[in-house]
């Protein structure tokens, strides 16, 4: 195996890796919403919240192609790349919460409306 091939391989072994528990974190989020009665343009609403953080995080990722992560002038620039993808994770898990929220009453309130 050269180089190359070697190196292509690793990436490939972590975007697998990468997008595996990307598509646990969503059959666990749509057992849960399941779980709510949801239906399938509610859950679509709290999955755009989710594809909206990937989007940003994927364009956070892309800064650091070319960068070299093992230099120690470029470590400042991995960190805040770091730090960045952290604070949007956690946005992104408030915001999960506030949609899936605002849905559920959303549907009380039609049930009320019904009644």
């Amino acid at each position: 195996m050269g180089f190359f091939e070697f190196i292509f391989k690793k990436e490939k072994s972590l975007l697998d890796k990468e997008r595996e528990e990307r598509e646990k974190i969503r059959a666990i989020l749509e057992t849960k919403l399941n779980e709510y009665n949801f239906s399938k343009m509610e859950k679509k609403e709290v999955f755009d919240v989710v594809e909206i953080a990937e989007a940003n995080i994927r364009n956070l990722k892309d800064t650091l192609i070319g960068v070299d992560k093992n230099d120690p002038a470029s470590e400042h620039i991995v960190k805040r790349v770091s730090e960045e993808i952290a604070e949007i994770q956690k946005e992104m898990s408030e915001n999960i919460k506030l949609k899936v929220k605002e849905i559920r009453i959303r549907k009380e309130n039609y049930k009320k409306e019904l009644e």
